[in-house]
């Protein structure tokens, strides 16, 4: 087993900096829960989450005033935290911690590193960083501020810019042992019910493949229903018309996968698509669009199919080619299953870790 620790890295002392509480599940937390415990053994390396984030439960004030006393006042707090300035490196996570960690960085000197979870595209969406004038200034800040981005997408053009992709859990998500009996067939979407998500053109899809395919084909949508968004209540009529089963976000996710045989993820923007890894993890095929960071983790023809966004027809015809042929299923099957191994989280955590040795 290769030796990680060097001189450099004995006493590299390293804040990683998220905006979001440590319980709940998003897309930055999972990916610090999975690598911070390689990462301890390795660095004196802390996980601390940005004060003040009760200002967004403020009722009455516009999204974006919301975001800007948040980071103003989190900035303020963090100035007095002795850990952070006795590091070397601040590693931000969460678009609502960059302009933290670069103002930190400066102030004390120290190596500011953005992750960005995010791709320029979420700047044209109400609900990031305070809506669209506010987005487009904080990228464009941050983008030219920060000294070193981690871009789990592989899409952001700049020299500051290093590929670091998400990672999945091969042991948690992974293939029943025992091959499940099933009548019927099932096609599956994982996502929040917004509309980046693209969860529409699923559900159009659904009505051509059964038209297609008839009843030996069910639909399911895993969603946590207690996130807000304002097309909530009309995606949810349009998936009780559907007939999709809609499924609250489950605790017993990696048997959901497994029941599956084909996944889709539908987005008209997305950084990485984690769920695609999950999927592929347990032995589904995968057809998705053609966007942000997903090309970099669903190989085409190889474990699934990509397709362009908002074209619920070509989602529909990769589905069926999937369905129909048992051949080609079993082979993407074995392909993802090979293909995932490439984003075990020990192999992402490495990649942190050396990276953060190169900047030091």
């Amino acid at each position: 087993m290769k030796n990680y620790i060097t001189k450099s890295s004995q006493n590299l002392k390293i804040i990683i900096l998220s905006d979001q509480p440590k319980e709940r599940i998003s897309g930055p937390n999972v990916v610090i829960s999975n690598i911070f415990p390689f990462l301890e053994k390795h660095l004196d390396i802390k996980w601390k989450v940005t004060p003040a984030l009760g200002l967004y439960k403020i009722k009455g004030v516009p999204h974006s005033v919301k975001a800007v006393l948040f980071s103003v006042f989190s900035f303020f707090c963090l100035l007095f935290d002795k850990e952070i300035r006795d590091s070397q490196i601040i590693n931000g996570h969460g678009v609502s911690s960059w302009l933290i960690t670069i103002w930190l960085s400066k102030i004390f000197k120290k190596i500011s590193i953005i992750t960005s979870h995010e791709v320029y595209e979420y700047t044209k969406l109400p609900w990031f960083f305070g809506g669209k004038k506010l987005a487009k200034w904080v990228w464009n800040y941050t983008m030219k501020n920060a000294q070193y981005i981690i871009d789990v997408s592989g899409t952001i053009k700049s020299e500051k810019a290093y590929f670091i992709p998400n990672g999945v859990d091969i042991k948690k998500f992974a293939p029943g042992k025992v091959k499940i009996k099933k009548d019927k067939k099932t096609v599956l979407f994982v996502g929040r019910l917004s509309p980046e998500k693209g969860i529409e053109y699923y559900l159009e899809a659904s009505q051509i493949i059964k038209h297609r395919l008839g009843e030996g084909v069910g639909f399911a949508a895993v969603t946590n229903l207690s996130t807000k968004t304002k097309d909530k209540l009309r995606i949810m009529d349009l998936i009780r018309k559907s007939g999709v089963n809609l499924i609250p976000g489950a605790l017993n996710m990696p048997e959901i996968y497994r029941k599956a045989d084909v996944f889709v993820l539908p987005s008209i923007s997305e950084a990485f698509g984690l769920v695609n890894l999950e999927a592929m993890a347990s032995g589904v095929p995968v057809v998705a669009t053609n966007v942000g960071g997903v090309p970099n983790v669903v190989k085409d023809g190889v474990v699934g199919f990509l397709v362009p966004p908002k074209d619920s027809q070509a989602i529909a015809q990769a589905v069926i080619k999937i369905l129909e042929d048992d051949q080609l299923r079993e082979k993407m099957r074995e392909n993802c299953l090979a293909w995932v191994k490439n984003f075990t989280w020990d192999k992402i955590a490495k990649q942190y870790l050396e990276f953060y040795q190169k900047v030091i």
